[in-house]
């Protein structure tokens, strides 16, 4: 077998085990600085290929009064990047190498101000 042939057959076993870990890459919760008065939560749960992803908008001081919510189902499109539609936008999710997810693709102003775009860092709430 030439080097060519090796090289892409170890290129192919890194895709697949980089795609069967992505899960572990998105446990979370996590938390982002979506605007002064609310706060935003970003959580992510595998399932059957796939991701379902939930951001809440809740109020800033109490996060039971939930202002809005997003739901929707993302596809690994790398160990790292999930894509798919959530709400009808077009949402990609990164895992950056400090930790934290970058989120894009809502729209501006999908709910009452808050930027849902943006990173997002790991939090623990017991």
């Amino acid at each position: 077998m030439r080097a060519s042939g090796v090289l892409t057959i170890m290129a192919s076993m890194l895709v697949a085990a980089n795609a069967a870990a992505s899960g572990r890459v998105f446990e979370g919760p996590y938390a982002g600085n979506c605007g002064d008065k609310v706060q935003c939560t970003l959580q992510f749960g595998e399932s059957a290929g796939g991701f379902d992803m939930v951001l809440e908008v809740a109020d800033g001081i109490d996060a039971t009064k939930v202002v809005c919510a997003f739901r929707g189902r993302l596809a690994a499109v790398a160990f790292d990047v999930l894509a798919g539609d959530v709400d009808g936008a077009s949402v990609r999710v990164m895992r950056a190498r400090s930790g934290e997810v970058l989120v894009s693709g809502f729209p501006e102003g999908a709910c009452t101000g808050a930027r849902l775009n943006g990173s997002y860092v790991e939090f623990f709430d017991e």
